[in-house]
This record gives C-alpha cells, structure tokens and sequence, in this order.
C-alpha cells in the first residue's frame, strides 16, 4: 500500500507559499493529517574561477543570524532555471559566466516542504558588478578552495542544507 491522499485543504496562501493540511492514509492503513508548505522551486550557484569557490554570507531573517551559502534564489516569471541561475550569480556575487553544468535537484525539506533547488556549477566566471536586492545589502562575498571549502564544512561553520547538499555533489564530480 502507498500513501493515500483523502482531502487536501489550503489552510495559508501568500504571494510566496500555501501551507496545506492533507488528510492521508498511511502504508499501515492509518490515517493522519499532514501539513505541506508548497513553495516554487528555486536556484543555487556555486561559483568557480580556477580552483576558487566563492560564497556570500548574508542575515538570515528567520534565523536571526548570519549564514554562509552559495548564492540561492528565486526563479522569477518568465525565467529559465538558467537564466535564473545566471541573474543571481550577478546580483549576489558580482559575476557573470556563460558555462553553467546542472550538478543535480535537491529538496530543502522534504519532509515539508515542495520546495527545492537545481544546483549549477558556474564555471569560467569573470567579474561584473553585483546588483543587490534590498534584502542582500549585507551580502559579503567570499573565495575558498576546496580544501578551505572542506575545512569550513568539517568545522560545522555552513549551516544551510541546501549549501551543504550542493558541497555534497562538487565532491561526487571528483
């Protein structure tokens, strides 16, 4: 047996998310209610030049703290995945490319959210000028290399999922 979907209710809906209670029926034949926060699926950059990675660091409004990712957003309409990929690069990180190599798909939290992200490898990189949102004013960009990239992991000091879930596929490249 899978998982049964009995009614699906819209309970919350901004210009950014629905939140939904699913009522459901188990594998075991029991039945729940679930809540699903279904959100467009968004980009994730990670930028290269020779063997540079380059992150920002930016406040994190809901957790109330700094968080060290690489460059992430939305997909706007009428956009590609590409096109958004590209657009990010430079508003967050200052940088333009015309190689962009799709590493994968990963999901922020699948156990809640519909949300998730196709992550590129942006290669060839070569300066431009960052065009931050309000939001990003604060945005510091940083290079490491791999090896200062595995360091930063190891020592616990990149906590977005989505950063880590993408550091996960630059090493399954290797």
């Amino acid at each position: 047996m899978h998982w049964q979907t009995v009614s699906s209710k819209k309970v919350y809906q901004s210009k950014r998310l629905k939140i939904r209670l699913d009522k459901v029926i188990c594998p075991s034949g029991r039945s729940g209610t679930y809540e699903v926060i279904d959100r467009k699926s968004a980009v994730l950059v990670i930028p290269k030049i020779n063997n540079q990675f380059f992150l920002v660091e930016q406040y994190r409004y809901p957790i109330k703290a700094r968080s060290l990712e690489f460059p992430q957003g939305s997909i706007e309409e009428g956009e590609t995945v590409k096109q958004a990929a590209k657009r990010e690069l430079q508003e967050e990180v200052g940088l333009r490319t015309d190689s962009l190599v799709k590493l994968g798909f990963i999901y922020y939290a699948c156990g809640q959210f519909t949300q998730g992200a196709t992550v590129f490898l942006a290669n060839n990189c070569r300066a431009s000028k960052q065009a931050l949102e309000d939001t990003e004013l604060d945005i510091v960009v940083y290079k490491h290399s791999l090896s200062s990239l595995k360091e930063i992991v190891k020592a616990n000091k990149i906590k977005d999922s989505a950063t880590l879930a993408a550091f996960g596929l630059i090493l399954s490249q290797e």
